[in-house]
């Protein structure tokens, strides 16, 4: 690119000679740096000399300061910057006809964070939410992260060690990353896989499975923070684990999964406890049930009572093969008391029933903490006669 430089002839000692000599001083500073590869130096003369330039020369430098600002990847800056030069009237006509193709350009890059950086060393593997990623620091080429967030890990399998952390990078805007897993873990931690069966396990880490080969991994390094995992391997899935990180930690696995199991066992051990205090907490269940039984038997035998009560009006036979010959007041009389019989013990019946589902729906739906306390009474009562009267009462 080059710069348009504007100097100011003018005769020493005049009061304009500060003035011009300050804006030629910026620019052939910026024209040095860009050439020097040095674009932040060159994009901070920039910015200073635009204040001291002429109407004439200023939408020339506004235009080199988007471009210098496209070449460092500040892409939403860049847009910006050219839209203000288009938008200006003393902007010549061949320097729109430029601007509005590289116009086009970004604003396909606004939506999307973008990298340029170095992974080291050369021989590990790296991903980017889960995509193999390379990245060449000696290269001008830049890779698109869509979305600005996610994770980035490294493996290296001589060191046996992985890396994992989440990214949060603004959007139109590229951004220089580094990872070295020679290095250390610089205000992190690690979360070490020893002492833990890695044979078709799978790790995942705040809701990112790694891709590394934990078979080969003994440690995962990590920035400070909060962590829920979820291991799996041949025998076991675990899920939920939660820790926090703190600078120069190691947290092993196996003590988390070894803490896991022992609240696991705890939990079960409460819930057993939990449903044997349900079952015996209360007699209640037992009494109705057993009520319920009893009045159901006695409707039985009451049931029985008046069959054998119309077996003498019908004329059927005793156990010794006696037929008895019944008046018309007897058999009537007789008749009553069946009919009263069979009343009585289809209301004990029913009433008998009722109880005993009283007492298996309080097993069903009723939990310890809900259930009465114990120390219930119950009564029931039989009042047989021209209106039988059948109850059950509980008293607590």
């Amino acid at each position: 690119m080059r710069f348009k430089v504007a100097l100011l002839i003018l005769l020493m000692g005049t009061p304009g000679l500060v003035h011009a000599q300050s804006f030629g001083d910026l620019m052939g500073q910026a024209v040095r740096a860009k050439n020097a590869g040095n674009y932040e130096k060159c994009l901070e003369h920039l910015e200073q000399a635009f204040p001291l330039a002429t109407d004439e020369d200023a939408p020339t430098i506004l235009n080199n300061i988007g471009r210098i600002q496209e070449l460092l990847g500040q892409y939403a800056d860049a847009f910006a910057t050219y839209s203000k030069v288009m938008n200006d009237s003393r902007t010549p006509a061949d320097m729109k006809n430029v601007n509005a193709a590289r116009l086009i350009a970004i604003q396909g890059k606004l939506n999307s964070a973008w990298l340029m950086g170095s992974l080291e060393p050369q021989s590990a593997q790296f991903w980017l939410a889960g995509e193999p990623l390379t990245l060449d620091s000696d290269a001008e080429a830049e890779v698109e992260f869509v979305k600005g967030e996610g994770p980035l890990e490294g493996f290296d399998a001589e060191q046996k060690l992985a890396s994992l952390r989440f990214l949060n990078l603004p959007l139109g805007l590229r951004s220089s990353v580094h990872e070295d897993l020679e290095a250390g873990a610089e205000n992190g931690g690690h979360l070490s896989l020893a002492d833990v069966s890695r044979t078709g396990a799978e790790l995942s880490i705040n809701g990112y499975t790694l891709k590394s080969d934990l078979a080969s991994v003994n440690k995962v390094r990590l920035a400070t923070g909060h962590y829920v995992l979820n291991f799996s391997n041949t025998t076991d899935t675990t899920k939920g684990l939660s820790f926090d990180l703190a600078a120069g930690d190691e947290v092993r696995l196996s003590d988390l999964l070894a803490n896991h199991r022992q609240e696991m066992e705890a939990a079960a051990s409460a819930a057993v406890a939990q449903r044997q205090s349900r079952s015996s907490g209360s007699v209640l269940p037992w009494i109705l049930v057993g009520s319920g039984l009893a009045l159901g038997g006695g409707g039985g035998y009451f049931m029985w009572k008046a069959a054998e009560e119309r077996a003498k009006i019908t004329g059927e036979a005793d156990e010794n093969n006696h037929v008895a010959t019944l008046t018309r007041p007897q058999a009537d009389e007789i008749k009553a008391d069946a009919d009263t019989y069979q009343m009585t013990g289809n209301v004990l019946v029913g009433v008998g029933v009722a109880t005993v589902l009283s007492g298996v729906g309080y097993w069903l739906f009723f939990s310890g903490e809900d259930a009465p306390s114990t120390g219930a009474q119950t009564s029931f009562w039989f009042i047989p006669g021209a209106t039988t009267e059948v109850g059950i009462g509980v008293r607590f």
